[in-house]
């Protein structure tokens, strides 16, 4: 469901994805046999705040634990992504188009604000390496997806669509009624099932994460519990 309601919130292109003047040419095969080893999760706060914002659009009635349940894991699911997609790069070696990534600095700032304390130049080097970590991205996905000929077809995108307004009653017609939507729709859909591809061909250890996280629930049922003894 949250990859549907992610349609809803992009600008839909109405063009198939632009070839790129950017190019990609993998160098050795890439390290699928790495072992991820997660012991923290890791996020931006601009993108959990987007997260979350979601989650609560689309679990809206649904309790507190459910919705931080769903927020937990996914950025599980991003911590390990990009990890993923840390080792996956090192396979490569990128030409970038200087036109290309400069054509994404204007969007980019408009959705990243500036933080406090961050000087100019500290934003500009940040805001160029999202811009070119998203054409590398792009270019390794295209590169994996013909490799691995993972594709997605009409009928898939609006088995999910149809199963997205069957589960949470929101209007999906947009979509199934205009061509250019639904190609839209399809591009999304097509990342999705790159994302996992390679979420699911690491092997990954969480052992060490579970065992921080327990070690978090119990530090803060100790402070509640010496704090309750303070007042009582």
């Amino acid at each position: 469901m949250a990859k549907v309601e992610k349609l809803k919130n992009e600008q839909v292109d109405p063009n198939e994805t632009p070839k790129l003047k950017s190019t990609a040419k993998l160098v050795k095969p890439i390290a699928w046999d790495t072992l991820i080893e997660v012991d923290k999760i890791m996020f931006d706060p601009n993108l959990f705040q987007i997260h979350k914002e979601r989650i609560d659009k689309i679990f809206a009635k649904e309790s507190e634990e459910v919705k931080n349940r769903q927020l937990q894991n996914i950025l599980l699911r991003d911590t390990i992504f990009n990890i993923a997609m840390s080792i996956v790069v090192k396979s490569f070696e990128f030409n970038l188009d200087k036109t290309e990534v400069e054509n994404l600095i204007a969007p980019l700032k408009t959705n990243v604000p500036k933080v406090q304390g961050m000087t100019d130049e500290m934003y500009e080097a940040k805001i160029n390496d999202i811009a070119t970590k998203l054409i590398e991205k792009q270019l390794m996905f295209e590169k994996i997806a013909a490799d691995e000929k993972i594709t997605v077809t009409d009928e898939e995108t609006k088995k999910v669509l149809d199963d997205y307004y069957a589960a949470t009653n929101m209007p999906v017609g947009e979509f199934l009624r205009d061509a250019e939507k639904l190609a839209a729709a399809k591009r999304t859909l097509l990342e999705e099932k790159i994302t996992v591809y390679i979420i699911e061909k690491f092997p990954r250890n969480l052992d060490k994460l579970y065992e921080n996280m327990q070690k978090d629930v119990e530090a803060q049922q100790k402070a509640a519990a010496e704090n309750e003894k303070k007042s009582s």
